[in-house]
């Protein structure tokens, strides 16, 4: 609601509005205190999407004062997206205990129903008698063993998160082998495995750190200090009238320091092209420098696509805006069934090359 308040203030043009929902949308998440639930992490890192995505787009409106920016910079200055981890783990620890007591303590099975039937269907007797012995083997020698293997299990991953929050960089983390996943033991009588929907577990054990909650923490911080950056830049250009050529024309006036990326330790990724225009991003948690590949339009079930650097995207430039309305243009003439005479010079825009590799293959080939 307050993302899309933004967006609409901006087009009514009605800064102050939208400038009190970016800055309400913002503190939703750099200074919400979640509880220690997996799942109240991943909602505030979803809002703190909702924020910068928010922030890029108030920032194309070049009315805003030094002080406006100075106080937004402050808001994602103090964002800590690490902080409570352990206690996270320390619950999902608790959660899975209970999970082996519940199991211990369910009914096996109705004798009236296992009676009927056995009479119905005498065949199955032994499969049946057999599941009956796993499910008494489990409640009295395995489920103690799960569970005590659970306790230790978590109690080393506690300890080894609240180890590597305290490092400086995601490289420095990976080093020490974070990455791990947590060695649950194999899931109950219930199946599902360890974990359950939205615990800790069942996203370690993926391999993937793009869809795990340490790796989406870390994500959100390296998107932290991108932003807060990018914002720097804005104040600078207000201040100068242009960007600077490195990031260490920003301190100490708009900045305590040259920045750093979180992934691994070294300057963010800048270069300003001229025009009002720049690029900055960090290569991600995959640690692989992309060139500043933006995330997919569509994301995955991490909220996140994978393979991609966290990009403060580009701005388009006069030219690339005259030639997305000329590609509207021409594809909707398309898609009525006109003839058109499309132009040698035209380029298709990346995000319409789809739609034009149907309306017209010619300019838009494989």
């Amino acid at each position: 609601m307050l993302s899309a308040s933004v967006l609409v203030n901006l087009h009514n043009e009605n800064p102050e509005d939208a400038w009190k929902s970016l800055l309400a949308l913002t503190r939703f998440s750099t200074a919400w205190k979640t509880e220690p639930a997996a799942a109240s992490h991943l909602i505030r890192f979803v809002i703190a999407d909702l924020a910068q995505a928010a922030a890029w787009e108030t920032l194309q409106h070049r009315g805003w004062t030094d002080e406006q920016l100075g106080a937004l910079q402050h808001e994602w200055d103090s964002a800590e997206f690490l902080r409570g981890l352990p206690e996270t783990v320390a619950l999902s620890r608790v959660i899975e205990t209970a999970q082996c007591r519940v199991e211990r303590e369910a009914p096996v099975c109705d004798l009236g129903t296992f009676i009927h039937e056995l009479i119905q269907s005498p065949d199955t007797a032994w499969l049946q008698l057999r599941g009956l012995f796993i499910t008494w083997r489990f409640r009295h020698y395995d489920s103690y063993a799960r569970e005590i293997g659970i306790l230790v299990s978590y109690r080393d991953y506690e300890s080894k998160i609240a180890d590597a929050i305290k490092l400086p960089t995601w490289s420095a983390m990976l080093a020490g082998g974070i990455t791990n996943s947590i060695p649950v033991p194999p899931g109950g009588i219930f199946a599902g495995g360890p974990g359950g929907p939205g615990g800790l577990a069942a996203t370690a054990a993926t391999g993937d750190m793009r869809r795990n909650l340490l790796g989406r923490a870390v994500e959100m911080e390296a998107t932290r200090r991108v932003t807060i950056v990018a914002i720097a830049l804005e104040r600078y250009r207000l201040l100068h009238g242009t960007y600077p050529e490195t990031l260490a024309d920003l301190a100490p006036r708009f900045l305590k320091s040259v920045p750093l990326d979180f992934i691994d330790g070294k300057p963010l990724r800048y270069q300003h092209l001229g025009e009002g225009q720049f690029v900055l991003y960090s290569p991600g948690v995959d640690c692989r420098d992309n060139g500043g590949v933006l995330k997919k339009l569509i994301r995955d079930p991490s909220f996140r696509s994978s393979g991609v650097d966290l990009v403060w995207p580009r701005a388009a430039t006069a030219s690339e805006l005259e030639n997305f309305n000329e590609a509207l243009d021409i594809s909707r003439r398309l898609r009525k069934g006109e003839d058109v005479n499309i132009p040698e010079s035209f380029q298709v825009p990346p995000y319409l090359r789809r739609e034009f590799r149907t309306l017209a293959p010619s300019v838009a080939p494989e």
